[in-house]
């Protein structure tokens, strides 16, 4: 009986993470994709309690990731999404930076995307991080290389974009 209710009360704690990115708003790609219709009980009755304690905050970065912050960077750096996608390796920095930043905002994951997308903003308003110097065409934008190489780079994007505020 016990489990029933913590299963319920995580449903209905992801339910609230569904309408939270939905408030954050997607980019049109990400909208108009359709999103396979996913039968969260089942699922999650399948884990081991333990094991959702350790999967919840890293999937949930992974969807945020996934759905809403990759495909804004594509879209707000004017990448080609069918040259440029989400590796597993790009999924795991945009993870990574995006777990820190729901740190940073004491577990509020709207705050947290939010501050996210302020930093996504900083590097396309960069002319010289996007090429748009002429004595420096060449672009400085890459996923992992200079937004989400490491928690250090992308506080760096987080100050430019409070410094833009």
């Amino acid at each position: 009986m016990e489990n029933e209710e913590k299963l319920k009360n995580l449903i209905a704690k992801l339910e609230k993470i569904v309408a939270e990115f939905k408030q954050l708003g997607m980019p049109k790609s990400v909208q108009e994709e359709a999103v396979p219709e996913v039968n969260l009980q089942k699922e999650i009755s399948e884990l081991v309690p333990s094991e959702i304690e350790k999967l919840v905050p890293k999937e949930r970065a992974a969807r945020a990731v996934r759905m809403v912050l990759f495909p804004r960077y594509l879209e707000f750096c004017e990448r080609n999404e069918k040259l440029y996608t989400l590796t597993e390796q790009r999924l795991k920095k945009g993870v990574a930076r995006m777990l820190e930043c729901v740190a940073k905002t004491s577990g509020d994951w709207q705050q947290a995307g939010k501050m996210f997308s302020r930093a996504i903003k900083a590097l396309a308003d960069s002319d010289f991080h996007m090429g748009r110097k002429k004595d420096q065409p060449k672009k400085y934008n890459d996923w992992i290389d200079n937004f989400c190489k490491s928690q250090e780079q992308f506080e760096k994007w987080l100050a430019k974009a409070d410094e833009a505020e």
